[in-house]
């Protein structure tokens, strides 16, 4: 399991009907996550639309799907669309019984291959145990939703073989040497040409750099400089890097760290960037922060519209 002092940020909605029997499961699942060390988010919505806002919104990174109502003909369709326009979202499937499950995926065999759980017992289970905070002292319970959750956090971490790739121009190596010492300290996966001479070697140096800047970080940084804007090779990381910005939809991908007050061409003069003024000390703080909850004690964000008041 990881360190509980450093998790893997999960932004979780769990979507399913607010009545009857799934009420208790969704307000089990609300009672878990609020003590969970790697949700810095969760909520649950009713519907596809409100789904979407928050999704479209980069508010979400994993989706719990009440998969018992296997009559449902969108869930399929809903989770598929999402899959293809957000690739970075996570599904777990959840259901009461292996009865349920069974019957869902007979339906829907392409499905399988979905992370699932049979967490919570059947419905007249949950009105025997009572209140879900008696339904959650069960430990077999509880140690099944802790295994689901930590095997999101390694599925978001293995999307990308480098948390960090830095770009920059020859003449300010210096910063980017002593960054990427700073983030390797802090167990970051970080992309750093002095640290991959040897998986460099004999490659083509044009169509590999453009995969780890467009397919392989998780984040961008770029060294913005006089020099930056006039190296050959610092374009090419660059139209790399902005091109996978496109592709996040608004979410955070490159982070921009000021040497001097040169523009970047396509490089919006909003996006909020550190100066190098700060050290690459602190700069190096502030991409771990970004990368992991280091703080698992912090308040959870709130997404979605219920249940919220009956928890807090």
């Amino acid at each position: 399991m990881p360190n509980d002092n450093r998790r893997t940020p999960l932004d979780i909605l769990v979507i399913g009907e607010h009545a009857h029997s799934s009420g208790y499961a969704i307000r089990a699942l609300m009672q878990y996550f609020r003590d969970h060390p790697a949700v810095r988010a969760f909520g649950t919505v009713d519907n596809e639309a409100d789904a979407w806002e928050l999704i479209r919104g980069n508010k979400v990174n994993t989706i719990f799907i009440d998969a018992n109502d296997y009559t449902q003909p969108n869930y399929p369709k809903f989770i598929k669309r999402v899959r293809k326009e957000f690739p970075k979202i996570v599904f777990v499937l959840h259901f009461y019984s292996a009865d349920n499950q069974n019957v869902f995926f007979k339906s829907h065999p392409g499905f399988k291959h979905y992370f699932h759980i049979n967490y919570l017992a059947e419905p007249s289970d949950l009105k025997r145990y009572g209140d879900c905070e008696s339904l959650f002292r069960l430990e077999r319970q509880s140690k099944e939703l802790d295994e689901m959750l930590y095997r999101c956090e390694e599925w978001h971490n293995n999307l990308f073989q480098y948390d960090v790739a830095l770009s920059f121009a020859g003449q300010d190596r210096q910063y980017a040497n002593e960054l990427a010492i700073e983030l390797r300290t802090e167990g970051v996966r970080v992309f750093y040409d002095d640290f991959e001479q040897a998986s460099l070697l004999g490659k083509n140096l044009h169509t590999h750099l453009y995969e780890v800047y467009s397919q392989m970080c998780r984040y961008c940084v770029l060294f913005i400089s006089k020099a930056y804007t006039e190296r050959i090779w610092t374009v090419h990381e660059r139209t790399a890097a902005q091109e996978r910005a496109i592709v996040e939809r608004g979410d955070t991908y490159i982070i921009p760290i000021r040497i001097d007050n040169s523009r970047i061409p396509g490089l919006p003069d909003n996006i909020a960037y550190a100066s190098i003024d700060l050290g690459t000390l602190k700069i190096a703080s502030l991409i771990v922060q970004k990368l992991w909850m280091t703080d698992t004690n912090s308040s959870k964000g709130k997404l979605g519209k219920w249940l919220f008041e009956r928890i807090y």
